[in-house]
């Protein structure tokens, strides 16, 4: 990210990371930070390397990420605590940015912490 940001990134920011689970689409974003949702996108990727909805999905992953680490909540209601209410369609995002499915992600940091690394 670059060291400065425009005040509507920044204020976009918060709000994606505040209520993750909240169902975000560009054209709400962009009308809670006051700009068009054209140009919003534009200074959004031009200030954090990716489009807004991206942002958003790494942000629930990580969620998703220390919720199956540190509570016993069946992977399920992981994905909806997150955002993302179809186990399905969480299993194949926390996937595609993890490389690894939910349970196994869970699996793997149980078996490192038992294992004491």
């Amino acid at each position: 990210m670059r060291p400065s940001l425009h005040p509507a990134v920044a204020a976009a920011l918060a709000y994606l990371e505040d209520a993750p689970e909240h169902p975000w689409r560009l054209p709400e974003l962009a009308n809670r930070v006051g700009l068009d949702p054209d140009y919003f996108g534009r200074l959004f990727r031009r200030d954090t390397g990716q489009s807004p909805i991206d942002y958003l999905a790494r942000v629930r992953v990580e969620r998703a990420a220390h919720l199956l680490t540190r509570s016993k909540l069946p992977v399920s209601r992981v994905g909806a605590r997150v955002g993302w209410g179809d186990p399905t369609y969480f299993a194949r995002r926390f996937r595609q940015l993890t490389g690894i499915t939910p349970t196994a992600y869970r699996l793997d940091v149980s078996r490192r912490l038992i294992a004491g690394d």
